[in-house]
């Protein structure tokens, strides 16, 4: 995703999918849009969604909304009544097969023709609906927007079987002004052969529908926690390879190059050297894909200024190879290398491994680089020149990996390749290449020692409804859950079209992070630097750990003057942000053998918002357990996602003798919002949007040194217990050592 998404791509059909949405066939919507007239007004404010609430049932179908008649023979549709009132209920039988459930649902809609509702055009829409389901259904809403030639753009809002009641979900769809969209059809299916999916308080237009300030649900935070650990049972070798970051090329290396000193900025390299990454990815994400490695080597006054991408900004490469080298060595991390596919050929690319590990020269010595990744993002279109100079499909990537992939090994055999893969935990966003990974690992599985996604970032707001910000941190705090989720899919797929060498593949997240959104007008822009983003870091880096199948990560991205980074500039000096010490916390304190961790714990659910689905019962608790190589140290890591509250738990341990005391490290601060204060640059032109704010503990605009902090307490410990109490928004690390010899 690196900083440049492209929200509707087109598929290989040439139909629009958009995130969160599906591809679905014109006939059943166009049926609608024939049959169903609905105003004849201009567009109303408020509330577009007539009879919202069905307190209008009718006979059949509720007043205003009518039948897919393809759909009829697929269910029912009824009124039931809940504590709140009337809701529809759609049951469907066994005819409302999956396969047809992209063109021909068992649905009800209203539709808004472009023609009745001229405003609409270049409008961004916003959705919600309260949904729940019983059995194995589920309840989806579809926002779609019908353009000409049976081209569609969407979202849609799901939500599985549950018995706690009703669920609010919100999206949002953005309607071009282009001509070219014919109606907007909003529908509500049921999803499964069985069950029941319900709707209620239905809402669309054109502002958010208002609410009150969310708040963390579930369990009483009261109820206390119960942590078990079996330092017995050792489940993995924690890979050094998680623990890397991202380390771009551009503006002097993001600050990297001192242009005073003429040379490496040190406050950088200092708290880098700290931070002790394990790998520095290099030259950048999206920047790869332009990169000429001869630019940035040889004296710096005679090394080019060139464009970061067609048509982007320039740089001096005063950041190239022998800097990167510099501070891999000055931070004990090794390199990672993102070779140039798309516009550079094999040849380039083996003349860089060899300027750079010398394979002639340094025979049965470990590599300076030892990874090399065959590409970036090369998967994603769109319009924009970077975008389209570097777009690669299936075949043509499968190709042209396998010619670099040779090359390159053939050249030095001690390295290990990283082939690109398509895939996305988002709600339901389909790949642009749904044959990439398949096709990918069938031709070229041989060649690939790491297969990489990009699917580590959250919550991707691409579009902004109003959420507050306790709601958008709740659904980032849930993301890691689901992208445990995804990491297994992806793993799933290599047993399956690679079998042969599935042994031998291993994954890697070379991006991930914390990203709220792109654009310079966005509320949530700057939060990358939270302790809620903290929060986030050390809670994947325990699903990264405890993932059987990943061993490179690479944490997007070191250091940075604009949103990301967790370096950041304050007063002229580079600075460390909060997810700097989450992150920092697991080179300090934690093990490299990953022991059996069970956690019962009070729970939240969280809404959907951006990339990241409605979760329910979220642990507030996020524990992963390690032991030291030898043995001798137990450690945990303790994620509270609660915002306001302690949470009182017992810890008991089995397998591991520990002394009488240990010791916590605990990062926290004044509130989720909180942050170092770190800025973002100035120049003429450029106007930062006001940023959002926590309603209940506002601490943004407080931003300094002392809103961040780490603090070490002493641990009673009784036969193998212990009773903590873990303050809100906090990570914990315990270090424990043995007491039997």
């Amino acid at each position: 995703m690196d900083q440049f998404p492209s929200l509707t791509r087109p598929g290989p059909d040439g139909r629009l999918r958009a995130a969160g949405g599906r591809l679905l066939a014109s006939a059943a919507l166009f049926a609608i849009v024939v049959s169903c007239s609905l105003a004849d007004a201009p567009l109303p404010e408020g509330n577009l969604v007539a009879n919202a609430s069905f307190e209008d049932p009718r006979e059949g179908v509720p007043a205003h909304w009518v039948f897919d008649e393809p759909a009829r023979d697929k269910g029912e549709v009824g009124i039931v009544e809940t504590p709140r009132g009337k809701a529809v209920e759609l049951r469907p039988n066994a005819r409302n097969v999956p396969q047809e459930l992209e063109s021909n649902p068992l649905s009800i809609g209203q539709v808004f023709t472009l023609d009745e509702y001229p405003g609409l055009r270049g409008a961004t829409l916003f959705a919600s609906a309260e949904l729940g389901a019983r059995g194995p259904a589920s309840a989806a809403v579809r926002l779609i927007a019908i353009r000409k030639g049976g081209h569609f753009i969407g979202t849609e809002l799901e939500q599985g079987a549950s018995d706690r009641g009703l669920t609010e979900h919100r999206g949002s769809l953005a309607i071009p002004d282009d001509g070219k969209t014919i109606a907007v059809v909003l529908g509500l299916d049921a999803r499964g052969t069985a069950g029941s999916a319900i709707f209620d308080n239905v809402y669309l237009g054109t502002v958010p529908k208002e609410r009150g300030p969310a708040i963390q649900r579930g369990a009483p935070v009261g109820a206390p926690a119960h942590i078990r650990v079996d330092a017995a049972r050792t489940l993995r070798r924690i890979p050094e390879g998680l623990f890397g970051v991202n380390l771009e090329w551009i503006w002097d290396g993001n600050g990297l190059y001192n242009e005073e000193t003429e040379s490496l900025d040190e406050d950088i390299v200092r708290l880098t050297r700290e931070l002790r990454p394990s790998v520095l990815r290099f030259p950048g994400g999206i920047f790869a894909d332009f990169y000429r490695w001869r630019n940035g080597v040889g004296p710096r006054g005679a090394r080019p200024t060139t464009e970061h991408f067609p048509s982007g900004p320039e740089s001096r490469h005063n950041v190239g190879t022998d800097e990167a080298l510099e501070l891999a060595r000055r931070s004990g991390a090794q390199l990672m290398v993102t070779v140039n596919i798309a516009t550079a050929e094999p040849d380039e690319a083996v003349e860089w491994l060899r300027y750079i590990n010398r394979p002639e020269e340094t025979r049965g010595q470990p590599p300076l680089a030892p990874f090399w990744e065959i590409g970036n993002e090369n998967y994603f279109t769109g319009d924009a020149p970077y975008l389209r100079a570097a777009a690669l499909d299936a075949h043509q990537y499968a190709e042209r990996f396998l010619a670099f992939a040779e090359a390159l090994k053939h050249a030095d055999p001690r390295i290990e390749i990283v082939a690109v893969a398509e895939e996305n935990y988002q709600r339901d966003f389909e790949p642009v290449h749904p044959d990439w990974i398949p096709l990918l690992l069938s031709k070229a599985g041989h060649a690939i020692d790491y297969l990489a996604v990009h699917n580590g970032y959250v919550p991707g707001l691409e579009q902004d409804p109003g959420w507050d910000v306790r709601t958008v941190y709740q659904a980032m705090l849930a993301a890691p859950i689901q992208l445990r989720r995804s990491l297994d899919r992806v793993a799933e797929q290599v047993r399956e079209h690679a079998p042969k060498h599935s042994s031998r593949i291993k994954l890697a997240v070379t991006e991930w992070g914390p990203s709220f959104q792109l654009a310079l007008d966005g509320r949530f822009l700057d939060h990358t630097k939270t302790l809620g983003s903290a929060l986030f870091v050390a809670s994947n880096l325990n699903g990264y750990a405890a993932n059987p199948d990943l061993e490179l990560a690479n944490l997007f991205k070191l250091n940075g003057r604009l949103w990301q980074g967790v370096i950041g500039s304050r007063d002229g000096r580079f600075v460390a942000k909060a997810p700097y010490y989450a992150f920092r916390m697991f080179r300090e304190h934690f093990g490299s053998v990953l022991v059996e961790t069970q956690t019962d714990s009070p729970s939240y659910d969280s809404h959907a918002v951006g990339y990241v689905p409605a979760l329910r019962e979220v642990p507030y608790l996020d524990v992963a357990s390690s032991l030291s190589e030898d043995g001798g140290t137990l450690y945990l890591m303790i994620v509270n996602k609660h915002f306001d509250q302690p949470i009182q738990a017992k810890v008991e341990i089995s397998g591991f003798q520990p002394q009488p005391t240990g010791r916590a490290f605990v990062l926290t601060g004044t509130g989720i919002d909180a942050h170092t204060g770190t800025e973002l640059f100035s120049a003429p032109g450029v106007k930062w949007a006001r940023q959002a704010t926590d309603e209940h503990n506002p601490r943004w605009e407080k931003g300094g040194p002392g809103e961040i902090r780490t603090e070490e307490r002493v641990l009673d410990v009784d036969e193998g217990t212990i009773e903590l109490e873990f303050g809100p928004h906090s990570v914990t690390a315990i270090e424990l050592q043995r007491d039997d010899p």
